[in-house]
């Protein structure tokens, strides 16, 4: 039997995502690395699979997201009856964090995600200066 662990399958950017009930993700504009706005807040979305093995029971979702000197942290515990078993001891969980960010500045934005606080995966995307005012 394998040990009892979380691996993060999958995860990407978008304007808005949704974890749907049917066990799939529905997204908008998803997988983007540059995104053109104004200064004020904006809207997007970190969404992905993560994957229970071993008999794993629950697991500690993080997401931290930077740009400059400002950054929004988020956690949750997300319990295994939430997860679809798709093998013997295989399960995997859908997630989706929507969430509004103060853009103050342009430029390089980072969101790294964490599984039971060990840092799996760095997702980076752009913010520039909309040419529209």
């Amino acid at each position: 039997m394998e040990s009892a662990r979380a691996d993060l399958d999958y995860a990407f950017v978008a304007r808005w995502a949704n974890a749907n009930d049917n066990a799939t993700l529905t997204a908008i504009d998803a997988s983007f690395v540059r995104v053109a706005t104004g200064r004020g807040p904006l809207p997007f979305a970190v969404a992905g699979r993560i994957r229970l093995l071993g008999g794993k029971d629950t697991v500690e979702l993080g997401l931290r997201i930077s740009l400059g000197e400002s950054s929004i942290e988020m956690t949750n515990e997300i319990e295994a009856r939430e997860a679809q078993e798709y093998a013997p001891d295989r399960r995997h969980i859908l997630f989706a964090a929507n969430t509004q960010m103060p853009v103050l500045e342009f430029g390089l934005t980072t969101v790294e995600i964490s599984l039971d606080g060990d840092l799996v995966r760095t997702l980076r995307f752009e913010i520039v200066e909309s040419e529209e005012p």
